[in-house]
């Protein structure tokens, strides 16, 4: 895969406060409500289309694939990063934890290890986790957003993994997750972040899905 010109992988748009990402879904899964989805970065369609067969997307020759999901043969969630846009994460696989059902709304969780338990880009659920003999101190990661809306409420990732396009990977991942379910809309950020939050948000690729920082919310490290 190579970057489309027009686009600077280490976090910047040319010309445009962000860079149009579009879904394209390639099929169901056996699994009623789960697609096949590729997403996809260029101008030839409105940021968050989502085309439910490809041929409705048209000619995407100019286009350049960010991620693409898929099933492996136990039926779980599969993304392949394009590595142009996050050069430096190194091979990561993820835990899928749905929210509480004692919360407001519905939110969904994802979390992240580099450990070798599990096939790097493969997505397991919370009961075949317990199973593993990996501690959750070992988490990379994590990221927490809404189900309904998109909206990320939280993303973490631990000190000694920031600068590597950890917390990249992993938003590029939630989002795939969010569209191989069929979730509504698209994850973007509202205005409540903390001061790393905010650096982040705004070497993102994606500026358009990111509004004003409204409010500073606390660090999320643990107090020393």
């Amino acid at each position: 895969m190579s970057n489309n010109p027009g686009v600077n992988a280490s976090g910047g748009a040319s010309g445009d406060r962000g860079v149009n990402a579009w879904y394209v879904r390639l099929g169901t899964d056996s699994r009623p409500g789960r697609f096949r989805t590729c997403c996809y970065i260029g101008g030839q369609h409105p940021d968050a289309t989502l085309h439910l067969t490809p041929e409705a997307a048209g000619d995407i020759s100019g286009a350049v694939l960010l991620w693409e999901s898929s099933f492996d043969d136990k039926g779980r969630v599969c993304v392949r990063i394009n590595k142009d846009f996050a050069p430096n994460c190194p091979p990561l696989w993820f835990v899928s934890v749905p929210g509480r059902s004692s919360e407001p709304v519905p939110i969904h969780n994802l979390v992240a290890f580099d450990t070798s338990h599990v096939a790097p880009d493969t997505i397991i659920d919370d009961p075949e986790f317990l199973f593993l003999k990996v501690g959750n101190d070992q988490q990379v990661a994590a990221i927490q957003w809404g189900k309904d809306t998109g909206t990320v409420h939280q993303l973490f990732v631990q000190k000694d993994r920031r600068r590597s396009d950890v917390g990249t990977h992993l938003i590029y991942v939630a989002s795939a997750f969010h569209q191989t379910h069929g979730w509504p809309g698209r994850l973007h950020s509202d205005g409540k972040r903390t001061v790393l939050g905010q650096e982040f948000a705004i070497s993102l690729l994606h500026g358009q899905r990111i509004e004003n920082l409204s409010e500073l919310a606390p660090p999320m490290d643990p107090a020393q």
